[in-house]
């Protein structure tokens, strides 16, 4: 009798409905924010499509490895593809907070200066992204299968401590600005001020995390 734990190397049964609308949908966001990004030349979303891209791909994967749960590989490429694109979510959002902070015109107003956030914080997430990587190389091999598994969450959690981090940076941030007389000298811009770009930052930041 075949071993059932190598039948399936899913601790539970993947929605193939819930994974090809989800695929669609990053989908979908890729490609509007590819177009969006090289009509408007705002090259520093590359990071946010390119992890787009890579979270269709990865529940595409997630689809594929559903009818086929014996397939390690496919089980390897839907774990890779799905867990590395918040780290690139992640500098996306240093390097906005950073233009924030410049538009804003007060560098003094930052912990740590907007010229060296995205710098220290990029480092922080290319390191947990290497980290979070080997994890999944070592998943490969059955007999590094458990190796691997703490090995991606050592690099998920020294993600969660910089994104932490990054977060009480923005809010010290947004306190010091609002009790600054600064905040009325920043000029506007259409309907929505700078304040309502960070706080949909810091929330886009909560639901990666």
């Amino acid at each position: 009798m075949a071993d059932p734990e190598k039948e399936n190397l899913f601790s539970y049964t993947p929605s193939k409905t819930l994974t090809l609308l989800a695929a669609g949908l990053f989908g979908v966001s890729a490609i509007v924010h590819l177009v969006v990004m090289i009509r408007k030349g705002t090259w520093f979303y590359t990071a946010l499509v390119v992890g787009s891209f890579m979270m269709t791909g990865g529940y595409v994967s997630r689809f594929l490895s559903a009818e086929s749960p014996n397939n390690i590989g496919l089980y390897i490429a839907q774990s890779i593809l799905l867990l590395l694109p918040p780290s690139l979510y992640a500098a996306t959002i240093y390097m906005i907070y950073g233009r924030i902070v410049h538009y804003v015109n007060a560098p003094e107003a930052s912990v740590i200066r907007p010229t060296r956030v995205t710098k220290i914080f990029v480092a922080g997430d290319v390191l947990a992204f290497q980290v979070q990587g080997a994890g999944g190389g070592l998943m490969g091999k059955s007999e590094n299968a458990d190796l691997g598994k703490k090995v991606l969450l050592v690099g998920l959690f020294a993600q969660l401590l910089f994104f932490g981090f990054f977060l009480s940076i923005a809010i010290i941030f947004d306190r010091r600005i609002v009790k600054s007389a600064k905040l009325y000298t920043v000029p506007r811009h259409g309907k929505h001020g700078w304040r309502k770009l960070l706080m949909l930052l810091l929330l886009a930041a909560v639901i990666i995390i």
